[in-house]
């Protein structure tokens, strides 16, 4: 059956297809998935709070089932999903980044602004907790922002937000790069001329990492009426079809399909290859890129000892 087929699939196929990673994109599966959201929400609520019980399961585990989930319940606006995943990253901070991958710096915010539209302050534990990856509390931030466009927060409650998060939690946070810099960007996209100083010391001290960029260009970028009209753009898009956010991404493109073929083939040949007896072999199971890296740097091997 062709992933574009009208085919009906009932919820238990449509989970079974979810679940099996070929790296195509599971359009029919998804399709189904979109058309019966009240049969579809619980099953997939009921599947992160399994993960939520035990996140491990996500460094063992084919994960990809709770991938399509965030963004199908992102999709239903399903607010019920943020307390189950503040519970996953409380008992792993790393959960959500392992589930998304590269995509938390993509979608994040689009999932996370659907999921909060009638809950803004359910995004507060993910923005203020320390210990979740920098990407994941910038996008959630960012999340907040998207709501204040959509009207779900007043100028004020934003304004009130950023002041505390300057000056009560994130002072204590200096290294947390990108948290900074999507509280800088805000201070500077709303107008709110009272944290400029702060924005500009953020810049100074290096709290953001000028590899991002640094004061005077980010004060230049944002004087362009272009570039805010490109942001407010993104900022007002939310998850509204899970097909085209994800057909574009390389893990389903023929590319990376012949990638992976290629690497598969390279490690039969290796296993093939007669070893001496006397030769010590590496019996060490391969690390994906979201594990923890074995060096015990306790960052994740894709960003460590991968790269």
């Amino acid at each position: 059956m062709s992933e574009n087929d009208s085919t009906i699939m009932t919820p238990e196929a449509i989970i079974s297809r979810l679940t099996n990673n070929d790296h195509h994109l599971p359009e029919a599966a998804l399709k189904a998935a979109e058309a019966m959201p009240e049969v579809m929400t619980p099953l997939l609520l009921e599947h992160l709070e399994v993960i939520a019980d035990d996140p491990r399961k996500l460094l063992t585990e084919d994960h990809w089932l709770a991938f399509y989930a965030l963004f199908l319940l992102a999709k239903f606006r399903e607010g019920r999903a943020l307390p189950i995943l503040q519970r996953m990253v409380e008992n792993e901070p790393e959960s959500l980044d392992w589930i998304l991958g590269d995509g938390v710096t993509e979608n994040g915010s689009q999932i996370f602004a659907s999921l909060a539209l009638s809950s803004p302050d359910a995004l507060r534990p993910f923005i203020e907790n320390q210990k979740l990856e920098e990407f994941v509390r910038a996008e959630a931030l960012e999340a907040y922002q998207c709501l204040y466009y959509k009207d779900k927060v007043t100028f004020e409650e934003v304004r009130s937000y950023l002041h505390k998060l300057a000056y009560e939690i994130l002072r204590q946070d200096i290294e947390d790069s990108h948290i900074w810099f999507t509280w800088a960007r805000i201070s500077l996209e709303l107008g709110l001329e009272e944290f400029h100083p702060l924005a500009k010391k953020a810049y100074e001290e290096q709290w953001i990492d000028p590899r991002i960029t640094d004061w005077d260009s980010e004060l230049e970028d944002l004087s362009r009426e272009s570039v805010l009209e490109r942001r407010r753009e993104k900022l007002e898009k939310f998850i509204n079809d899970v097909s085209d956010e994800l057909r574009d991404w390389y893990c389903f493109s023929e590319s990376y399909r012949k990638k992976m073929h290629e690497e598969d083939e390279e490690d039969d040949m290796e296993q093939e290859t007669f070893i001496p007896s006397r030769t010590i072999v590496n019996t060490t199971p391969k690390i994906k890129r979201n594990q923890p890296c074995p060096c015990g740097s306790g960052k994740k091997y894709k960003k460590c000892c991968l790269t």
